[in-house]
């Protein structure tokens, strides 16, 4: 499929002001240093959204190819000895917010009710 002049444009901006860019976040890169509107369209629309943290963080499409083979080998190694509980919670620590992991952990994984520290502790170590 062809590019637009927009995404020509886009592509253009990113190449001759942030080149070495492959990962970009919408409220902590890309509004923060101000990319033009089409950029950030072009981005969000364009590459792949790993994940919602920031406004959402996206990844350039080859980078991501490359990067999710290590992101596997990565999260296998780091949750290899965890039960269920913990390889869920490692999982939303490394896609969300951290406040989001800290709601995720003190939520019931069953029944979806508030824990306290302790029975936190119980689950999470």
């Amino acid at each position: 499929m062809e590019k637009t002049q927009q995404q020509l444009d886009a592509v253009n901006w990113l190449q001759c002001f942030w080149p070495q860019v492959r990962v970009a976040s919408k409220e902590t890169l890309m509004e923060k240093q101000n990319f033009p509107v089409h950029v950030q369209k072009y981005i969000e629309t364009n590459w792949v959204r790993v994940n919602d943290a920031y406004g959402g963080i996206y990844e350039e499409p080859e980078y991501h190819k490359t990067n999710q083979l290590l992101h596997n080998k990565f999260m296998h190694n780091q949750t290899s000895g965890m039960d269920e509980n913990n390889k869920k919670a490692f999982a939303v620590m490394c896609t969300q917010p951290m406040e989001k992991a800290v709601e995720y952990m003190f939520t019931h994984p069953q029944t979806g009710k508030p824990m306290s520290y302790g029975e936190m502790r119980g689950f999470y170590g």
